[in-house]
């Protein structure tokens, strides 16, 4: 290196080596360049860096090894200090190697001048910043990468200092608060935060400024520009610098205002679902998928005597009657497992108390977000009342089938007593009180009335059958059932019979009946003894759901026992025909007397506890007629003048009439039906001995009975004096005869002496 030439001195030499030394060792490139550019000395690192001999680029112009883009800049900042304007300058260029390749050099150019001050050379030191400068460019493409998602993303983002304060935000976060970038940055994220939101955010803020903490997640309301709040899921990270330090803080914000719209509509659907739930008057409940109550509503719990949180955990199959389980277990697993969307079954679910209540349950099989969420919804429907009804109306179908047998027995029944009775009271005629056979016809003739009651009790049960009513004092009633009831028993009778009770409504024979049976009952239930007690009192009825009574007075008479009291599986059942507990007992005690109340418009109820008794409750209609004591006569035949018509189509009838007829004085014709009758009837008034009066009976089989005879007789005849006579006393004519133009009335079986007084009756009119 020869750059102070002629130079003999020892030191100097020294100098100059030790700079050989370091230029030729030097691991950066080292050139050294004369005043018009040209290289005169390059070192072996600068060779090898672009890839030539050192002898090779000796002499070369720095132009021929620059890329033609940095050429300008060189030669400005060349000019400059070869000029004196600059001593030094360094920049970034681009060099071409041997093979055409580029380098990227970091250039320091230094002047060096004469002891004088003079230019003399120029000394430049080369670093090869290629990889250096690709890491740059690779950085820039990143970060041109990062901005474009930065920007370009469809959720807000920010970063913010270690103090929360905005430095950049993306377009999304500036559209969501409605703020321009500029008017964001330096503001701090607590100033657009909702007071409330702020003061939670600020100790997650703070632990994570600090390096506590890497991110953390809070919804939060932020305040738009125009004052607006919006909801934001916000997530907020920690960035570091490369010695590991917190340095800033990256945020992500998702709007979520619909989302939280949509949860408060929700929240508020379900504040309108839960009113209606627990406001409807029909039991609603959800169950899982093992039956198990999730919940249910205020009716529910009122209806099963639960409250919610007891039944909360119980399963339908511990509350529904076994009965009833086995008919619903199919029904429900079909439906979770979607073989079926829903079933309704009526069936009974069991009280708190023990009880039962009838429900028609509508199930329905409701599909959730996921399997977890499936469940079973019901609409429960109390039907214990409707139940009830149908109960009332199958026993009295049950009467009404049992009447239309019974009626028939009875009619044949009470055709044969007329012919024994009557036969019986003729032949009494016949006879003084202390003859030997007098006794007997007496006996016999009270066994026939015996029969007549029989007859009368399976006639109680007979379709459309009405009681003869009339206006009757209650009180010797009672006292004469009662002490019937108890003659021979160990049972003392509590009686409260009020002084003013009104007069009631009644058959006088059914309702004794009614009476007989219940206290009979009572007797039964206590084997060793006890009390009964019978209380009366009258009541108004308005139609109350309870007591299905017609509005108005009503007498109540109230029957309970001390004795074994009745099972509940059987309390349904007492009314029905037939139905009894007891070895020697019919079953139609307890019918009988129900059909007898409701044909007197009255109702019948009964309440019983095992081992505690029994209550009947009993209600008929108060009368709107006077009571009038009737006065007891002997029973005297009373004779009598005038052509008689029996129109019968029993022949042992007619001719057991005719006898009595004639033995009161009477002349006797008969008529086999109603049309014989009419024709019978006519000619007798075209001849001028017309009948004085015509006893009709109204059934006539396969003919015309005395009811229609009469409808076409009137047409000739409106005066005609007919009887309405009937082996069913419980026909409709038979309790209101004059309605049907008839002037008495005479149920079969009858004594002489009661057809003599109908007749008398009849004819003095």
């Amino acid at each position: 290196m020869h750059i102070i030439e002629g130079s003999t001195n020892v030191g100097k030499y020294h100098s100059e080596h030790h700079l050989r030394t370091i230029f030729e060792a030097a691991a950066i490139g080292i050139v050294l360049v004369d005043l018009e550019g040209r290289w005169i000395e390059v070192n072996p690192t600068l060779a090898a860096m672009l890839g030539y001999r050192q002898d090779e680029l000796r002499y070369k112009s720095f132009t021929e090894v620059t890329h033609p883009d940095d050429l300008a800049g060189d030669f400005r900042l060349f000019n400059e200090l070869v000029s004196g304007v600059r001593e030094r300058y360094v920049r970034e260029k681009r060099y071409f190697r041997r093979d055409a390749s580029m380098m990227w050099g970091r250039l320091t150019v230094s002047l060096v001048r004469t002891a004088q001050g003079e230019p003399q050379f120029c000394i430049g030191m080369i670093e090869n910043i290629t990889e250096q400068k690709r890491i740059e460019e690779e950085l820039r493409r990143s970060e041109n990468r990062f901005r474009m998602i930065f920007q370009s993303a469809g959720i807000g983002m920010d970063l913010t200092d270690l103090k929360g304060r905005y430095v950049e935000t993306n377009r999304a976060l500036q559209e969501m608060l409605g703020y321009a970038e500029e008017e964001l940055r330096g503001k701090s994220i607590l100033d657009v935060t909702h007071p409330e939101d702020a003061e939670i955010e600020l100790a997650p803020l703070q632990a994570l400024a600090a390096g506590k903490i890497e991110h953390f997640q809070m919804e939060k309301r932020y305040y738009r520009k125009d004052g607006s709040l919006l909801w934001a899921r916000l997530t907020v990270s920690l960035g570091r610098n490369q010695e590991d330090e917190p340095q800033y803080m990256i945020g992500m914000i998702e709007n979520i205002s619909r989302r939280k719209q949509m949860e408060e509509e929700l929240r508020e659907s379900e504040k309108r679902f839960r009113a209606i739930f627990e406001s409807v008057a029909v039991g609603m409940v959800r169950v899982d998928l093992e039956g198990k109550i999730m919940d249910s509503n205020i009716a529910l719990q009122e209806m099963l005597s639960y409250s919610g949180e007891e039944l909360r955990g119980f399963t339908f199959q511990r509350l529904t009657h076994d009965d009833d389980l086995i008919e619903e277990l199919p029904l429900f697993h079909e439906l979770i497992t979607e073989k079926r969307k829903y079933y309704q079954i009526e069936k009974r679910y069991v009280r708190k108390d023990q009880s039962m209540v009838w429900v028609k349950l509508t199930a329905s099989f409701v599909a959730g977000s996921n399997s977890d969420n499936h469940f079973c919804a019901g609409i429960v429907e109390n039907i214990s009342e409707r139940k009830k009804m149908e109960e009332e109306l199958l026993n009295r179908r049950k009467l009404d089938s049992l009447g239309v047998l019974a009626g028939g027995i009875a009619h044949d029944f009470n055709n044969i007593l007329t012919v024994i009775l009557g036969n019986i009271s003729l032949a009494k005629t016949h006879l003084k009180p202390e003859d030997k056979l007098y006794d007997k016809l007496v006996e016999a003739e009270k066994a026939s009335l015996q029969a007549k009651d029989l007859t009368r009790q399976l006639l109680t049960f007979a379709k459309g059958g009405a009681p003869i009513l009339k206006a009757a004092s209650i009180a010797g009633l009672i006292e004469d059932s009662v002490g019937f009831a108890l003659r021979g028993s160990n049972i003392i009778c509590e009686l409260k019979i009020a002084d003013d009770l009104p007069p009631v409504e009644i058959d006088e024979g059914q309702i004794s009946q009614v009476l007989n049976n219940i206290m009979i009952n009572a007797v039964q239930a206590m084997p060793d003894g006890g009390k009964i007690s019978l209380a009366t009192s009258c009541i108004e009825s308005c139609g109350e759901p309870d007591l299905p009574l017609r509005p108005g007075k009503y007498l109540e008479i109230v029957i309970g026992d001390e004795g074994y009291g009745i099972p509940a599986k059987n309390l349904v059942k007492i009314f029905d025909p037939y139905f009894t507990t007891k070895a020697e007992g019919s079953g139609l005690g307890l019918a009988t007397a129900y059909s007898i109340v409701k044909k007197h418009k009255g109702w019948i109820k009964v309440d019983s506890k095992v081992g505690i008794g029994t209550k009947f409750t009993i209600y008929l209609p108060v009368s709107t007629h006077k009571y009038r004591e009737a006065q007891q006569v002997e029973e005297v035949p009373i004779t009598g003048q005038g052509r008689i018509l029996v129109m019968d189509d029993d022949a042992a009838i007619c001719k057991v009439i005719g006898t009595m007829l004639r033995q009161f004085g009477y002349e006797a014709d008969f008529a086999k039906d109603g049309e014989e009758m009419i024709e019978l009837y006519l000619k007798a008034r075209r001849e001028g001995t017309p009948f004085a009066a015509l006893i009709l009976d109204l059934t006539i089989p396969g003919g015309v009975g005395g009811k229609e005879a009469l409808r076409r007789l009137v047409q000739y005849d409106s005066n005609a004096k007919a009887i309405a006579s009937s082996g069913y006393s419980n026909d409709p004519v038979m309790a209101n005869y004059q309605a049907y133009g008839f002037k008495g009335v005479i149920a079969k079986p009858f004594k002489a002496g009661e057809l003599s007084k109908v007749l008398a009756e009849v004819l003095k009119v």
